[in-house]
Formats: C-alpha cells, sequence, structure tokens
C-alpha cells in the first residue's frame, strides 16, 4: 500500500468528504447527531487554514483515506497559558486503514507545521468513546491535561497537550 501525504489549504473538497465521513463515524459512536450536538458548533472548519490528507495511491488515483489539521488556539479569557497553541481538529482515518501509521504521520507533519509557525504546544480535544485516539495520541507523546475553554463542563471530553 502507497499512502502520499499532502499539506493543503481550504477550500479542499477532499477535507470536506473526510470530515463528512468522520461525523458520520462520531454519529455512529454515540447514537446520533443529537447526542453530539454541543460539539458541532467546535468542529466547524472556518478557521482551519492548515490541512494534512492522506492518500491512498492505488493505480495512479489518489482516493482520499485520512485527514488532520490545526487552527490557532484562541484562549477564553483566563487562559493565558494557551497562547501561541495550535489545536489539532478533525482527525480522521478511513476504519479500513487504521493501523497503519497514517494517523501517525498525519501528526508528525501537522506538528511540523505548527514548530514552523511558531506554535509553542498543541492541545486537542477528543472523547472517552475514543479510546484508540487517545491511545495514537499518548504514543505521539500528548498527555492529558484539564479540559480547556468550550470543552471544561463536557464531561465526555479528554482534552491532551504537547509541548514542541
Amino acid at each position: 500500500m502507497k499512502i502520499a501525504y499532502e499539506y493543503v489549504k481550504i477550500p479542499n473538497n477532499d477535507f470536506v468528504l473526510l470530515c463528512s465521513l468522520l461525523d458520520e463515524h462520531l454519529n455512529d459512536i454515540v447514537g446520533g447527531e443529537i447526542q453530539r450536538s454541543q460539539y458541532l458548533q467546535y468542529n466547524l472548519t472556518d478557521n482551519i487554514h492548515d490541512i494534512v490528507i492522506a492518500y491512498e495511491i492505488k493505480e495512479g488515483e489518489k482516493i482520499p483515506v485520512g485527514c488532520g489539521s490545526f487552527k490557532r488556539y484562541i484562549p477564553e479569557e483566563g487562559e493565558g497559558n494557551l497562547k501561541e497553541t495550535a489545536e489539532i481538529k478533525r482527525m480522521f482515518i478511513k476504519e479500513e486503514l487504521r493501523g497503519y501509521g497514517i494517523g501517525k504521520e498525519i501528526l508528525s507533519v501537522l506538528e511540523n507545521k505548527a514548530k514552523e509557525q511558531a506554535f509553542r504546544k498543541i492541545i486537542l480535544e477528543t472523547g472517552r468513546p475514543l479510546a484508540a485516539a487517545m491511545k495514537l495520541y499518548m504514543k505521539f507523546g500528548f498527555h492529558i491535561i484539564n479540559n480547556y475553554g468550550q470543552y471544561k463542563d463536557m464531561n465526555d471530553s479528554v482534552c491532551m497537550e504537547k509541548k514542541l
């Protein structure tokens, strides 16, 4: 299997497609969109400009199989320690290709791009039901922190951080 990684900017149709598959996957896990309605407003792609897409190269064709992105985190009042922070958003790998290191490679490219832009740390939010994702993040050097910003009072959220 050959995988290529491309750093792209919005708008990007492959990113939109993969985000739609991510949303379907999350709906399946939690029992529908209504169950995760409080999160929807925080997963808009409006402020995301840094995106990595993984493509499987098959018979000369590029098939989008995974993505990840980051945006500058704007700290809420009292969160001054989160300045110069990038927030990982919309990480997704198609289920049949999980376990091949694609997520790790996407995170690596995102981390390098964040460093180039002088970010000092990366944060992210994931959910308790996403044990495999948390395991990947921990292997990549993230550790669990107190829930930040909009996730402070969301019991199913798990927030993580990695210093760059």
